[in-house]
């Protein structure tokens, strides 16, 4: 993205975010992590997440999956009663 758009993009997302009544905590990279998290989880590669995503290494795309896991270990689920 050059200049121009970069502060059009921000603009529209301040709008947005305005729009939609979202704390200002959220900013547009939100969507992004999300959105990352939301293709490991329908079980895409982590190389074609890392592809898309831009990222420099897998290591970093190794993060987002972290945050990517469906359900709790069997510990937990053990705990609560679930097992």
């Amino acid at each position: 993205m050059n200049e121009k758009q970069t502060k059009y993009a921000g603009r529209r997302w301040l709008q947005l975010r305005k729009d939609l009544k979202l704390k200002p905590e959220y900013h547009m990279y939100s969507l992004r992590d999300t959105g990352i998290i939301q293709m490991l989880r329908d079980g895409i590669s982590h190389d074609e997440v890392a592809k898309q995503a831009g990222h420099s290494s897998i290591e970093i795309t190794s993060i987002y999956a972290l945050h990517a896991k469906k359900t709790a270990n069997s510990q937990i689920m053990r705990k609560a009663g679930k097992f």
